[in-house]
């Protein structure tokens, strides 16, 4: 997708200059050693390195680089959120054992799992099997360090003229805790700091992680920082859009990034002045992202400003972000389309006209009424050859009257394109150009309900491309981060109401028979895959639920219009609820199961049709059937029918605390409870 090697040369000859900006940098190390030490430190700093560096990784793309290291075997890596900032694609380098050797490798199949929700911290995810390697877990303190400890920290921090210097190993004296910086408090660490650490592991002399190495200021020498590890909690990390920034601090830093892209724009085209204006302007937009990563409007301005500077296949992977945070750019003039059409162009300007296309077209579903949409549409359509198409939007376009529409060039390539039209093929456009109106009104009320059913994107080739090579984020990975931490740390924080004991005078699970022709759910289900919040497990008899708020996990199906689902859950601690997520005319709703204590079942707890009484009772499963009609819903509880609701109204959506992002999908969830789901099957309705 990208001239990577061009843009790995250029922006990495330039990893120094970044060090000239006044303001705050990303870690690094301290005196280096590369692999050895001097002194009194020599063999402690040679024997922690041989025991610990495997676990330390390298995370680079063309924008940069930075450090990790692996906290689980299953590939689970810790670094800074900063250091991931960027939504170029990442790859990750890495000594792993293989065949009882060690191999440097490569995985470039890197997914960003989650952002804690106020530190400068994320997970990513690296999958061992794509080079059948076994992983080096670091070890994770839950000991508080005291000040006047050695410490050691193992890293990538940037030399000179580009070079990355690969596992450098760095030792300082842990000079204070609980600096408080913007709120969040930092180990202090008498060490010079090199940008490329970030992210890196500081250890102990017993080669514990104590800290992640962070940030420093430019006007303190020899002074770095770590954000301590003893109170790491990775069920505390989210999904990108829901991390909370501070849009105000993020304000300052795109000032001063804004500066540097003015200063680029102004100099000449591929010189060194520009590519390292460029370069310290994408840091600093970098920094921004980290301190309010969900907003939107960064990525777009600065995939906008990328496209004024040529810099088109780096502007594709921020804008499509944008768009993924924000699909109706709802914070923008309505009808102008302005991110699709600035990913469209860039698109287009690499010579990629299907995909130019797909997103053109997802634009004017959302904006019919842009006719800079429709313009450019149309130009598309002149430039493949397809005369036809191209004179329609031309014409739509002339319909509009919009105040800033390129009429003349309109007017001129209708009449190139219709020229090209034989008789008949004129015919039909007269036809069509006198249904414009209605069309636009049709298109308008269209995606008026589709906005307001909260659907997220509206054309299948627009999905299309978003699965495709067009797009360097993974959605599905920034859907669902995964609670998974080292073997050092706890499985995950739950919540530790009290626990009942199972009924010892419940009945034993036995297996319902599904109908002819259910499709059995739980054969989908990936748990590492396609749990939202929480560490769901599974074994022969199905899949059980974290005993955390808001535990979810989705149910991967194609989804007919009107269905049965059968669930079979039994309940095994506590008695918070359970709720199963449903899709009913392409909208998503919930119901609730127990909930209020086990007080109450139904779409709203509070509403008059609610069920009254507990349905669950602690070790004893119980079959659940939900009828999925285009006029209500109907759901029963081993035979009884519970809830039934006629109304071909849409129902309530899904609250934010139960979303999982994905309009189109079935899901279920567990309230710091504990259940076992032990089948779940659905069946399509078909109307006689």
């Amino acid at each position: 997708m990208f001239a990577q090697d061009r843009h790995r040369k250029q922006w990495g000859n330039l990893a120094a200059a970044w060090s000239l900006i006044s303001a705050v940098l990303f870690c690094g190390s301290a005196t280096l050693y590369c692999g050895s030490a001097a002194g009194a430190d020599e063999e402690p700093a040679v024997k922690l390195f041989k025991d610990v560096n495997g676990c330390v990784v390298a995370l680079e793309n063309i924008e940069g680089s930075g450090t990790g290291f692996v906290i689980d075997k299953s590939g689970l890596i810790l670094t800074n959120a900063h250091v991931v900032a960027s939504p170029l694609p990442y790859k990750c380098t890495i000594d792993v054992r293989r065949g009882g050797k060690v191999d440097s490798v490569t995985f470039k199949k890197v997914k960003i799992v989650g952002l804690h929700p106020e530190k400068d911290l994320a997970l990513v995810r690296i999958d061992p099997k794509e080079h059948n390697a076994s992983l080096q877990v670091a070890k994770l303190t839950k000991t508080r360090p005291s000040p006047g400890q050695r410490v050691y920290a193992i890293g990538n921090p940037a030399g000179g003229d580009g070079m990355v210097l690969n596992k450098s190993i760095t030792s300082g004296m842990l000079s204070g805790l609980n600096r408080v910086i913007d709120k969040v408090s930092y180990y202090q660490v008498d060490a010079a700091i090199n940008p490329g650490n970030s992210g890196g592991p500081l250890f102990n002399s017993n080669g514990e992680v104590v800290g992640v190495v962070t940030l420093k200021f430019t006007n303190a020498e020899n002074t770095g920082f770590a954000i301590p590890i003893a109170d790491l909690d990775t069920s505390k990390f989210v999904a990108m859009r829901q991390r909370r920034g501070d849009p105000e601090e993020a304000k300052l830093i795109l000032a001063e990034a804004n500066k540097y892209l003015d200063r680029a724009k102004r100099s000449k085209k591929d010189s060194t002045d520009e590519q390292m204006n460029l370069y310290i302007s994408a840091k600093l937009y970098h920094r921004a992202l980290s301190v309010d990563p969900s907003n939107d409007t960064t990525y777009y301005n600065f995939g906008m400003l990328l496209n004024a500077l040529e810099k088109y296949d780096i502007a594709v992977a921020y804008l499509t972000q944008a768009i993924e945070i924000n699909p109706w750019e709802k914070d923008r003039t309505p009808g102008t389309g302005l991110y699709y059409r600035e990913l469209a162009v860039a698109l287009a300007k690499q010579n990629k006209s299907k995909e130019a296309r797909a997103v053109w077209e997802e634009g004017l579903a959302k904006h019919p009424k842009s006719a800079k949409l429709w313009e450019d549409i149309a130009i598309l359509f002149a430039n493949t050859n397809d005369p036809y198409n191209a004179a329609y939007h031309a014409q739509v376009a002339l319909q509009m009257n919009s105040p800033d529409a390129r009429r003349e060039q309109m007017n001129r390539l209708l009449q190139d394109m219709t020229g090209r039209l034989n008789p008949t093929q004129r015919k039909k456009l007269d036809t069509e150009v006198a249904k414009i109106p209605k069309e636009l009104k049709r298109r308008q009320d269209e995606s008026d309900r589709s906005r307001q059913s909260k659907k997220e994107f509206l054309t299948k080739a627009f999905a299309e491309y978003l699965g495709g090579e067009g797009v360097v984020t993974d959605k599905k990975a920034e859907k669902t981060p995964q609670v998974v931490v080292s073997s050092e740390a706890p499985a995950e924080a739950e919540a530790k109401p009290p626990v009942e004991t199972p009924d010892p005078a419940a009945e034993p699970f036995k297996k319902v028979a599904l109908p002819a022709g259910a499709v059995d759910l739980l054969r989908s289900v990936t748990v590492r895959h396609d749990a939202f919040k929480g560490t769901w497990t599974e074994d022969d008899n199905g899949i059980l639920s974290p005993s955390i708020p808001c535990a979810r996990i989705k149910l991967p199906a194609k989804l007919p219009g009107e269905y049965d689902l059968l669930l079979v859950v039994e309940r095994q601690s506590n008695k918070g609820e359970f709720v199963v997520g449903f899709v009913r005319d392409g909208r998503q709703s919930m119901f609730y199961f127990d909930a209020d204590r086990a007080k109450v079942s139904g779409l709203d707890i509070s509403a008059r049709d609610a069920h009254q009484g507990a349905i669950f009772t602690n070790g004893k499963p119980a079959t659940i059937v939900m009828k999925v009609r285009k006029e209500g819903l109907m759901v029963s509880v081993d035979g009884k029918r519970i809830f039934m609701q006629r109304s071909t109204d849409p129902f309530p959506g899904v609250p934010e605390e139960w979303n999982v992002r994905d309009e189109a999908t079935l899901f279920i969830g567990a309230e710091a409870s504990r259940y076992r789901i032990y089948q779940a099957a659905m069946k399509a309705f078909e109307r006689k």
